[in-house]
């Protein structure tokens, strides 16, 4: 996995990127199989990965997959020299990223996951993520917690990006 090689979902091996390329952000091919789900859920917009190992050969698609889908619920960010809206005009989506079927996530999907929750705050989205073992434990451990929460269930998560009571 570390050396020149990693393994494909296939089982074949193919060389890995070279080291210090960043990944564009572009579309994945035709025949390139997805990595989350999108639904609605109330008034959330929910991200579900569907794939059990992120790595670092599938960051850029991860990030397309969750800008995506964020870019379609959420309005432009607001720009500083406008007027900012009335409160009551504001727009406040709710985005819950649902890593629950994650066994193992590296530093590159972490980067692609962090990018776009931060896409989607900056257009005033409240965010969570649901995550449970050892992806929990990543979250906790770069303390990525403190930015954004970090449940365990999709209720608690939900809570957590629900309106405040007016």
């Amino acid at each position: 996995m570390f050396g020149r090689f990693v393994r494909s979902v296939d089982g074949q091996r193919s060389a890995s990127p070279g080291q210090g390329a960043r990944p564009a952000v572009v579309p994945p091919g035709d025949d390139a199989p997805r990595l989350t789900r999108s639904d609605r859920f109330g008034r959330a917009f929910v991200c579900t990965a569907i794939c059990p190992m992120l790595h670092s050969g599938r960051s850029s698609q991860l990030l397309w997959e969750l800008v995506t889908g964020v870019e379609t619920i959420l309005p432009p960010p607001v720009d500083p020299k406008q007027k900012r809206r009335k409160q009551e005009d504001e727009l406040h989506a709710e985005v819950i990223v649902d890593l629950t079927n994650v066994q193992f996530i590296d530093s590159a999907c972490l980067g692609s996951v962090l990018q776009a929750l931060r896409f989607a705050v900056e257009r005033r989205a409240r965010v969570a993520v649901v995550a449970g073992g050892s992806v929990e434990s990543v979250f906790r451990l770069t303390r990525l917690d403190r930015m954004f929460p970090v449940c365990r269930d999709f209720g608690t998560a939900q809570r957590a990006v629900a309106r405040p009571a007016a």
